[in-house]
Formats: C-alpha cells, structure tokens, sequence
C-alpha cells in the first residue's frame, strides 16, 4: 500500500495487466469488474471505462504510453502499460 500523492487516497497494488505492449483486448489479473479511468503519459483523463470479466478493449486509444486507475471496494490501483 502506498500513498498517492496526487489522487490523495491510498494506492493499492492489486492488478497485473496483461499483454504489455498491447494491440487489441487488455487483460486485467486480480479485477473481474471495475470502473476504471484511463490516463495519458501526461496523466491526463483520456475516458472513463468499465472492466468487464477482466478484460479491457483499447483498441480505439493511439500508441502511447497509459495508465489504467482501478477503483475497487478494496482501495484504488494505478497500472501502466503501452498501446502499440
């Protein structure tokens, strides 16, 4: 658990992503279901999304460099990963 100093609640690391870079489908370890909000390498919002049975479509985002924000009952969790 760590601090996170500017969402200014506790971080949870609890989700693995998987394929990282990835195409297509996004899979999410440790998450059947959440909201979650993307960010930019800027950390940015780019949209605000949902996780469904551990998957999530990024098919629609530019190569880049993102975050994924998880909020979940058990705290929040930041993860990056790469979108070719």
């Amino acid at each position: 658990i760590r601090w996170g100093a500017n969402t200014q609640s506790w971080m949870v690391e609890m989700a693995t992503v998987y394929p990282n870079p990835v195409k297509d489908v996004l899979q999410v370890l440790g998450v059947e279901s959440s909201q979650a909000q993307l960010l930019d390498a800027k950390g940015a919002v780019v949209k605000a999304v949902t996780i469904t049975e551990g998957r999530l479509d990024v098919s629609d985002l530019s190569a880049g460099v993102y975050s994924l924000l998880l909020e979940t009952p058990k705290g929040i969790s930041r993860v990056g990963f790469v979108r070719q």
